[in-house]
């Protein structure tokens, strides 16, 4: 009786830590998105919820080829106004918004020279700029907006973050346990914020990537979790995911070999040049991740 009760306890913990183990490890994709291409549904984040109730991570690499300018010039504001989604003249921050209505968001808008990267319908934006020159105004380079709730509103509340560099991998987590959102740049914890009101559950919305005119680039290796990841489960993530040069390990299993074999000649000596198979566009900007 009592070796019984015991392999059954054996048995109980040993499916509980599998269990544990399934639940941190992410979903894993291999699948490339272009930028410039249509608005386009990440079917790898289709069961990611968006209700406030499950903790979820995702996590992707995004590769950015070339950005448009963005504008010189930026109409910052001195008093917080919450009636748009506007910049504070201090540090170019966004300020948070109050929307119109329960459904109408459109007063706080982000300002044209963002775009969408990725994107949850209304509920989750992350939003990049393009390149400024040494003359510009200071812009907000990346910019993360959550569509909150408090008992009488509905509000954009925003998350400034560092630039999204050009020409090399990085690799972006971002987790959600409740009001805390914590986002990553590679294995750096670039913001971790207590949102001030409660996220809307995302009833019905897709994530989605792509249409973003006049970049070029790709977004993928799309990854999920239901379950809040630390940060020691992000470095072991990005370890697993790039090498040290920042290149993922799933872009590595394309062929590089190189033809080089010569025409035959009858006569004389042949000088025709070798065939050889263009270098993976990858490659060519590797560097670390941010």
């Amino acid at each position: 009786m009592i070796v019984t009760i015991v392999l059954v306890i054996v048995v109980i913990l040993i499916v509980t830590s599998l269990t544990l183990i399934y639940m941190k490890r992410g979903s894993e994709s291999t699948k490339l998105y272009s930028l410039s291409d249509r608005l386009t549904k990440v079917s790898e984040l289709s069961s990611v919820p968006w209700d406030m109730k499950t903790p979820s991570s995702i996590r992707f690499a995004v590769y950015i080829q070339n950005a448009p300018k963005t504008i010189s010039n930026v109409n910052c504001v001195n008093v917080i106004d919450t009636t748009k989604l506007s910049q504070s003249c201090n540090d170019y921050s966004f300020t948070s918004c109050t929307c119109n209505t329960a459904n109408d968001c459109s007063n706080c808008k982000p300002d044209s020279y963002l775009s969408s990267l990725v994107s949850l319908g209304k509920y989750v934006n992350l939003l990049v700029s393009g390149y400024v020159s040494h003359t510009d105004k200071p812009l907000v380079s990346t910019l993360l907006t959550i569509q909150t709730a408090s008992s009488s509103s509905i509000h954009i509340e925003t998350i400034s973050l560092p630039a999204i560099p050009l020409q090399k991998w990085t690799v972006v987590s971002l987790v959600q346990e409740g009001r805390r959102i914590d986002v990553y740049f590679g294995v750096n914890l670039v913001a971790t914020t207590y949102l001030k009101y409660t996220p809307v559950p995302a009833a019905g919305s897709e994530w989605t990537v792509g249409g973003m005119n006049g970049w070029s680039g790709h977004i993928g290796l799309f990854s999920k979790t239901l379950s809040p990841r630390s940060s020691n489960d992000v470095s072991n993530d990005v370890a697993e995911l790039v090498d040290t040069t920042g290149l993922p390990y799933a872009l590595q299993a394309i062929d590089f070999s190189l033809d080089i074999s010569l025409p035959s000649c009858i006569f004389g000596t042949c000088h025709a040049l070798p065939a050889v198979t263009p270098p993976n566009p990858f490659s060519v900007y590797a560097s670390s991740v941010q």
